[in-house]
């Protein structure tokens, strides 16, 4: 989904799982390759890989002296694959994540990195969540996964999609104890320029690539429907400014046209979600020259951990 300007280069044979090995360098023989860029397979060919580089591609290559050697068995090998929205930290059920504590979402965040690595997702862009010391630990190879691309803690208007304060929970303005999503990293509850512009600034600072503002309600959260609109457009104007000091953009989760259009208005450049967006603000966007990432997925194959009232809502809203 995001731009890029080289393909990955790092290779995933699927149906296969590979053992870890600390070999410097690596022959996977007697392949089908599928280049990203081809229609038709490459058949019967073999790949070097000498640390983190493809050093050589073609037929009968002789291993090194230090090589690993696989064999591929004519399956298939392919660049790996980038999952465009993601969120490692959030893998648990609604209600398990009100109470967990950072200790649980870690290990959740670990099985998960593992596992999409092994599916074949070599670079994931998290859309949400504390995944910063996760993503220091793959980079150091402390643990398996994939590349991490982090949003850091959402920005969420009080009373937003991001909001899971429970109802008995003292005002925010009578209140100085954050939430247990906030405490994790997970959401910032900001209201007005300068709470937005802080909110962005501390993201940044802690590694964020992107800053990830809620713009609309959402089918998952218990309080706001899908047709809400959330910020004002002087708030959104902040945290783009924020983000393009730092080099890089802000994505917006936002379903409904009026959030849609309010976004890319006012300097959003990748729209995340956006089931019910019309054509004109289809046009819109390519005028802008923003991005749309969609995740359809998520209504015909529910993640687990979703509840029965959560279904309904994906459900009643897919088919509206």
């Amino acid at each position: 989904m995001f731009k890029a300007n080289k393909i990955v280069t790092t290779l995933f044979i699927s149906m296969l799982s590979l053992p870890a090995f600390a070999a410097d360098s690596v022959l996977i023989k007697n392949v089908n390759i599928f280049d990203g860029e081809s229609k038709n397979l490459i058949p019967n060919m073999d790949v070097l890989v000498e640390g983190n580089s493809i050093k050589t591609i073609g037929k009968d290559i002789a291993p090194l002296s230090d090589s690993k050697v696989i064999k591929g068995e004519g399956r298939t090998l392919s660049p790996g694959f980038i999952d465009a929205h993601v969120h490692l930290s959030l893998q648990l059920g609604f209600g398990e994540m009100m109470v967990a504590d950072e200790y649980r979402f870690a290990i959740g965040q670990v099985e998960e990195s593992e596992a999409m690595l092994m599916r074949g997702f070599t670079s994931a862009r998290d859309m949400g969540g504390n995944t910063f010391s996760l993503k220091k630990a793959i980079d150091q190879d402390m643990i398996h996964g994939p590349r991490i691309y982090p949003s850091g803690g959402v920005l969420t208007q009080t009373g937003g999609h991001g909001d899971y304060r429970l109802p008995n929970s003292l005002p925010k303005l009578h209140s100085n104890d954050p939430d247990s999503f906030v405490r994790s990293g997970h959401t910032e509850i900001v209201d007005g320029q300068p709470e937005v512009l802080t909110g962005a600034r501390e993201q940044l600072r802690k590694g964020a690539s992107q800053v990830k503002m809620l713009i609309g309600g959402g089918a998952a959260s218990p309080t706001d429907p899908l047709d809400v609109t959330q910020f004002l457009p002087e708030e959104i104007e902040m945290a783009v400014k924020a983000a393009k000091n730092w080099n890089t953009y802000v994505a917006a989760h936002v379903y409904n046209n009026t959030g849609i259009r309010m976004a890319l208005e006012n300097g959003i450049q990748s729209i995340e979600h956006a089931n019910f967006i019309d054509e004109e603000n289809l046009d819109l966007l390519i005028k802008k020259d923003a991005w749309l990432s969609v995740q359809t997925l998520v209504y015909i194959n529910t993640p687990s951990g979703v509840n029965e009232a959560q279904k309904r809502s994906l459900s009643r809203h897919l088919m509206a």
